[in-house]
């Protein structure tokens, strides 16, 4: 952002900055200017806060996070609300992989804040959960595999059972046909008996001629 009357900085929307006219003021001047900002993003975010409008105070915490250095005075309170609603149950607010990002931040540099102890059990719940999920994933990820080992395998036999049930139709079939043949051949064997017997009671009876 261009200040006009700061040392090294144009008034000049277009101008370009020299940073080696830069002063040491110049820099606080340009630091006080940032915070001053995020004080007023914080102020605003408390408002929404209050109000109910969750989303709203969210997207100002982390809009504050996002152009504040770390040694801003006003991030910590970001940090641990941005954590905190990042936690919510609301599916539009929910990002535990967000809330464990900036609770890990405000863990790691800002180790003395007020609210140090809350903000360290919040990040303790999202590192679980995330835990909990990571296992929960790789138990469904195992029953997925089990269960199309399982269906392989019953297609497999279901495949068996029908070859074999389509083998023991065509052995009745064979079968069946044997048992007409044999039974044509048995009634075949009876008519020949009894026409050899008719041949034998002929001779029999049969006298040479005078």
């Amino acid at each position: 952002m261009l200040l006009g009357g700061v040392p090294g900085i144009s008034p000049l929307g277009n101008a370009a900055i020299d940073p080696g006219r830069l002063t040491d003021r110049s820099g606080d001047v340009i630091r006080q200017g940032i915070s001053g900002q995020a004080r007023g993003s914080v102020r605003e975010a408390r408002g929404q806060f209050k109000a109910g409008n969750l989303g709203g105070a969210l997207r100002s915490y982390e809009s504050l996070l996002a152009s504040t250095p770390h040694t801003d005075r006003n991030r910590p309170e970001a940090l641990y609300w941005a954590g905190m609603l990042r936690m919510s149950p609301d599916p539009k607010l929910r990002d535990l992989d967000g809330a464990r990002a900036w609770l890990g931040e405000l863990r790691v540099f800002y180790p003395q804040w007020e609210r140090r102890y809350e903000a360290t059990v919040a990040l303790a719940l999202t590192e679980e959960l995330a835990s909990t999920r990571a296992n929960t994933e790789a138990q469904r990820a195992l029953t997925q595999r089990s269960s199309e080992s399982c269906l392989s395998e019953k297609e497999q036999m279901a495949a068996i059972t029908k070859s074999a049930q389509d083998e023991a139709a065509s052995l009745r079939v064979e079968l069946e046909a044997r048992s007409a043949e044999i039974q044509g051949l048995k009634e075949d064997l009876k008519r020949k008996d009894a026409a050899l017997r008719k041949v034998k009671e002929v001779l029999v009876d049969w006298k040479a001629p005078h």
